[in-house]
């Protein structure tokens, strides 16, 4: 379906179109100056122009892909609002004066999808370490590349935290508390993500617990009843007591 021209938000312009003709010159109408590629992003209209000399009264016909457009009969045509199906269109135009008819070179539309700001689908969460382990925080964000990522810790950015995740250093006691955050970037805005936050326990205790919690949830995933844990306090049999 042809681009009919219409008034709308406009791409990158071309220089003015305008013709120059020579009165009674008997020569054949030629293009001066040809129509430019345009690139433009979904949503604007592109322009192309010629330059054309001849006898006048000189007329124009525009083209895409090779069929005459409906009014488009001046010295530059305007698409309407373009969408990313009508990239790699082609449009010409062929001027005609008394004497005979040219036709100019074949220009391209090239249409890029709008920029999209950033969305933040999965939040980085909580996390709980022992001391001397490493912590590692994950999002994961939409948007229109190139997505561009900003670790901070207690709201100062983390030099070179600038991937969809970050992985601490060896965590300290005095880490705990500290909250992370990121800072996703496209052409069209930004978004930031919530906190989370890092607890790191003073022993090691919360690695045996974590490896007890899922050695159980393995066995019970596998249909095997958990080992029934003894009580600290062991029966004494009562032979021991008789007399």
């Amino acid at each position: 379906m042809a681009l009919t021209g219409c008034i709308g938000l406009m791409g990158p312009q071309p220089p003015s179109a305008t013709k120059t003709s020579t009165r009674g010159s008997g020569s054949q109408p030629a293009v001066t100056r040809q129509p430019a590629n345009q690139a433009v992003t979904t949503g604007q209209s592109a322009t192309f122009a010629v330059e054309v000399t001849g006898t006048e009264p000189v007329s124009y016909q525009w083209t895409q892909n090779g069929s005459a457009i409906s009014g488009a009969t001046s010295a530059s045509y305007t698409t309407a609002i373009t969408s990313t199906a009508d990239s790699g269109q082609a449009f010409s135009v062929v001027a005609s004066d008394p004497t005979g008819s040219v036709t100019s070179s074949t220009a391209t539309l090239t249409v890029t999808p709008s920029a999209v700001a950033p969305v933040v689908t999965t939040q980085p969460v909580n996390r709980v370490v022992a001391v001397g382990q490493t912590a590692t925080f994950t999002v994961t964000a939409t948007g229109t590349d190139p997505l561009v990522y900003q670790w901070s810790k207690n709201g100062s950015a983390i030099n070179g935290a600038a991937s969809a995740s970050y992985t601490t250093g060896a965590v300290t006691v005095a880490d705990s508390g500290a909250v992370f955050s990121v800072k996703v970037s496209t052409p069209a805005g930004s978004a930031t993500s919530n906190d989370a936050g890092l607890t790191v326990n003073a022993t090691s205790l919360v690695l045996a617990a974590n490896r007890r919690a899922s050695t159980l949830g393995a066995l019970m995933s596998a249909g095997i009843a958990a080992p029934r844990l003894r009580s600290p306090i062991q029966e004494i049999p009562t032979s021991r007591f008789r007399t």
